[in-house]
């Protein structure tokens, strides 16, 4: 399996540590599910070493992946309905809870770390009356979606650390940012990671696959590098038997469910 993501977004002055990682270079790590480093996974995985703060870290993770694996199950009824997870949250009409929705199964596979592509679930994708946008930050309390224009989308709360809108009458490909609100009141906005073409193509994926791909530092690992007019880093890493890989750092908070990577072969 070979993970791709992308993060980026030029600076904006909401304290967003994301946007000083992007401009000060690709110092992050990523995180492999079913090895050693991992956040999330069977209970009986190999810890990482003896320190008792990091044996402490991993148990506070492990308590927030267990409470939102408790909140996957509900995170929207299967028939339609209000959406769920936020007390504030008002419920909306049965077609548009759906189209937010999208696969319930998928959503659930999502929140579990166990889906291959986090991709076909968040950033943009067309519905028959616009673009539904969907975005995970497990912190947030509020997400919101500001298009290239400045006009600005308020993103229902779908449980989980999920936010969906639907924009209605806007096609794909849509140019956005996405605004998360914390508790704290502090505020981060960024471009969506979600919303980028992979940066590794079908000619490397096969000669990956081959075995004759001869400049692989040129792909794996961190690269700065510009996309749609965005400056970001984006992260590649094989990974065969993961079944999640996320991009950790200070811009995610240390979080492993914040910015899950999709398999690509």
């Amino acid at each position: 399996m070979v993970g791709d993501e992308r993060e980026s977004g030029p600076p904006k002055p909401h304290g967003d540590p994301l946007e000083a990682a992007v401009n000060a270079g690709p110092e992050a790590r990523t995180d492999a599910a079913p090895a050693a480093r991992t956040d999330a996974g069977p209970a009986g995985r190999t810890k990482a070493g003896p320190s008792d703060r990091r044996t402490a870290g991993r148990s506070d993770r492990r308590k927030n992946d267990s409470a939102v694996r408790g909140e996957a199950a509900a995170v929207v009824p299967a028939e339609g309905g209000a959406v769920l997870g936020a007390e504030s949250a008002a419920p909306v009409r049965d077609d548009v809870a759906a189209v937010l929705r999208g696969d319930a199964a998928a959503l659930q596979r999502l929140l579990f770390g166990r889906h291959h592509d986090p991709h076909s679930v968040l950033g943009a994708h067309q519905a028959p009356d616009g673009v539904v946008v969907r975005v995970m930050h497990h912190a947030a309390e509020k997400a919101e979606v500001v298009l290239a224009g400045g006009e600005t989308h308020e993103m229902r709360n779908l449980g989980g650390g999920l936010f969906a809108v639907l924009i209605e009458d806007a096609e794909l490909p849509l140019r956005y940012r996405v605004r998360l609100r914390f508790s704290d009141g502090t505020v981060w906005e960024r471009d969506d990671p979600y919303r980028f073409l992979p940066t590794l193509g079908e000619m490397d994926l096969h000669l990956f696959n081959e075995g004759t791909h001869r400049r692989l530092w040129e792909k794996l690992g961190a690269h700065p590098m510009t996309v749609d007019g965005v400056a970001g880093v984006g992260f590649a890493v094989w990974a065969p038997t993961a079944q999640r890989v996320s991009v950790l750092g200070d811009f995610a908070q240390w979080d492993g469910r914040v910015l899950p990577m999709r398999a690509l072969g």
